[in-house]
């Protein structure tokens, strides 16, 4: 339990509406549960440990309480287990901590995993270039939420709207997307989300030990990552069993990292 002046500055923010609060007796000040890990660590990192060198390797475990449970009876406490690598933009990194993720999941035994690697960020970096106003900004993210090609197409003649339509349809095989985006005139944060994303295709390799889709305009889940993110999952669970990808700390350092479900996982040990 943190005040939540701290727990939700800066990109902590985007937890907000998921965190549970409770007044602070003495100081009249609210104070909030830890709904997610990863900007704690982050802070932790810049305050005790900011001199180690970077890029900084850590791992981590424990409990978390969110609002919403992910379902009507399903606990709202639960366990995480993580990795983070702050430090470092090298797009190696993007694909360390992805390696490691689907590694892991195959010496614990869980079978039949893919990950599906994402770009939140690349649509709204289209849609800030394009000089969409607030409104139409909400109104294309929520139609691409939807995965409805027929409102984004149907929310104004600016080519912005039929490139996300573009994007929706990309989505599958990394064959696919990276041929849709070369296709593109990608400038900016676009054409950076772009470049990052074929290296650690490139990166990743053929011996990568899970099946590799792509997902250009999904964003859910993902409020605060900065750029390349990804989930991972498998045939015989219905959750996800992990999420990661790029985000910036508290105090501004470039980090990458991934937390494991465990109750989903358990579910699929042998």
């Amino acid at each position: 339990m943190e005040f939540e002046d701290a727990l939700l500055s800066g990109p902590g923010s985007s937890l907000n509406s998921s965190t549970f609060r409770v007044m602070d007796p003495l100081s009249q000040r609210m104070m909030g549960l830890r709904t997610d890990h990863t900007l704690q660590i982050g802070r932790i990192a810049s305050a005790r440990l900011g001199d180690l060198p970077r890029p900084l390797r850590l791992s981590y475990a424990g409990p978390v309480i969110a609002v919403d449970a992910g379902s009507k009876d399903g606990p709202r406490q639960k366990t995480q287990v993580g990795v983070e690598l702050i430090g470092s933009m090298d797009v190696s990194s993007d694909a360390e901590v992805i390696k490691l993720a689907a590694t892991a999941l195959k010496a614990l035994g869980i079978k039949d995993v893919s990950v599906d690697l994402l770009l939140p960020t690349l649509v709204p970096a289209l849609a800030k270039d394009a000089g969409l106003n607030a409104d139409k900004q909400k109104a294309l993210h929520n139609a691409l939420d939807r995965k409805d090609e027929g409102a984004v197409k149907g929310l104004g003649s600016e080519s912005v709207f039929d490139t996300a339509a573009v994007l929706l349809r990309a989505g599958g095989s990394p064959a696919n997307a990276l041929a849709a985006l070369d296709k593109l005139k990608l400038e900016n944060g676009a054409a950076a989300d772009r470049d990052r994303l074929k290296k650690t295709l490139d990166l990743l390799g053929k011996d990568f030990p899970a099946a590799i889709t792509v997902d250009l305009v999904e964003t859910r889940c993902f409020e605060y990552q900065t750029g390349l993110s990804f989930a991972l999952y498998s045939k015989n669970a219905e959750d996800v069993l992990c999420r990661g990808g790029r985000y910036r700390t508290q105090s501004d350092e470039p980090s990458t990292g991934f937390t494991f479900y465990i109750e989903t996982l358990a579910r699929l040990l042998p």
